[in-house]
């Protein structure tokens, strides 16, 4: 859509994605609230980065634009082109910035979507094509541009959206930038980013699979206990991850003589430390099981991997204190568990050092509705329990700030 005040209208009469296949340079005070209007509203908004017009290493708008709302970030999913062999199309638009983290207006682009073919360039994709001089006339052309690539990431945030409805702006804009393909003729930063594609071509397949109930994850590999010959140590998991797009992982103890499974952790990471337990010698009665299993966003488990060590209980050794237990070694907001969840659930994050700690629910309109935490705290393992008794089932938001830290994770109350 090309009416600045039309974006604010698509909100308001309930689109879910809204496509933006053209560009300005120009950073207007209606664009800019109508595009930060929509996405307060929870509507997804896709821009295409813009082609040869104008220059080609400069901000285009409204692909550009990122907002803080309710803490966290919302902007605009900016789409580049590639050809046939998913190179870039040199001479299309790139980010003149490259830090889409710390500055993700003028390091705008998000992703990429074919745009143009290699048999020639300028030769084009095939789209459908309407053509707008009163004939009503409908065909099948070749075209290139941003302007047929954006329209590729609108179908697959709608498609993503169709499946899971409670699905946010960030969990959609994670999904799609975070299950695209690193291809192309440029290198892509530690942050997997580069200028050009942004964090990759996208997976229509991988991005589905992370959200659809019937599409789950497979097993981690390579799960083990890496300081399995330490006595006395806490037992460390690490596994590879995956195929796929991962929110966190579930991490499960059984204990010896008992047949159930205890979830002890769902780290976000491929690496688990379970203070429970100590690495004991075999004896023959303390075999602890552990299975592991991803999580895709729409919080469904893939398979399992297990391991098993031989330990005891923590509390035989005095029990794991900060004197003799490792500090967490970075700042870390863990899934509610359990989730979903009628009308209590626990969240737990960790703190390396002391500091002042803010964890605070939204709803998905982004207002807030309850402060869990807002005090300063001593390093260590935190937990605390969210009573949602008085509040009404739906999807929420739950957001740590510690310093710089910040970090939101999304819960379902089901009453």
């Amino acid at each position: 859509m090309y009416n600045y005040s039309s974006i604010k209208d698509a909100a308001d009469n309930g689109a879910d994605v809204i496509n933006n296949s053209w560009i300005t340079t120009f950073n207007n005070n209606t664009l800019r609230n109508s595009v930060e209007y929509a996405l307060a509203m929870g509507v997804v908004v896709v821009g295409g980065a813009g082609n040869e017009e104008i220059c080609t290493s400069c901000v285009k708008y409204p692909a550009a634009y990122a907002f803080n709302i309710a803490g966290e970030r919302h902007q605009v999913i900016a789409v580049s082109g590639t050809l046939a062999n998913d190179n870039f199309r040199t001479g299309w638009t790139y980010s003149p910035g490259t830090d889409p983290l710390n500055d993700p207006t003028n390091a705008f682009i998000d992703v990429s979507a074919p745009g143009d073919s290699t048999l020639d360039v300028g030769d084009g994709i095939y789209v459908a094509y309407s053509y707008n001089d009163g004939t009503g006339r409908h065909s099948i052309v070749k075209r290139a541009g941003t302007s047929f690539a954006a329209p590729q990431v609108s179908a697959l945030a709608g498609l993503l959206l169709s499946i899971d409805p409670t699905l946010t702006v960030p969990e959609v804009y994670d999904i799609i930038t975070g299950s695209a393909d690193k291809v192309g003729q440029y290198s892509y930063d530690a942050n997997g980013w580069n200028r050009y594609l942004g964090y990759g071509r996208i997976n229509a397949g991988i991005a589905v699979c992370s959200v659809a109930p019937t599409c789950s994850l497979s097993a981690p590999t390579n799960l083990q206990v890496v300081n399995y010959a330490s006595t006395g140590q806490f037992p460390e998991l690490a596994w590879t991850p995956p195929a796929g797009v991962v929110d966190h992982y579930n991490v499960y103890r059984q204990s010896p003589g008992s047949t159930s499974w205890v979830l002890v952790g769902t780290p976000d990471v491929s690496s688990y430390t379970d203070r429970d337990v100590r690495i004991a010698v075999k004896t023959g009665v303390n075999d602890y099981q552990y299975r592991v299993a991803a999580v895709d966003f729409g919080g469904v488990e893939g398979s399992y991997a297990w391991v098993s060590i031989w330990g005891e209980p923590s509390y035989k050794y005095g029990g794991p204190t900060l004197t003799d237990a490792k500090l967490p070694t970075r700042y870390e907001l863990s899934q509610n568990y359990p989730n979903p969840f009628n009308p209590s659930t626990e969240i737990e994050f960790d703190l390396p050092e002391s500091a002042f700690v803010r964890l605070i629910i939204y709803d998905v309109m982004g207002r807030e509705v309850m402060r869990l935490i807002d005090q300063n705290m001593e390093a260590g393992r935190h937990s605390v329990i969210v009573d949602a008794e008085g509040l009404p089932s739906g999807a929420y938001l739950y957001r740590i700030s510690v310093g710089s830290f910040r970090k939101s994770r999304s819960m379902m109350l089901l009453k």
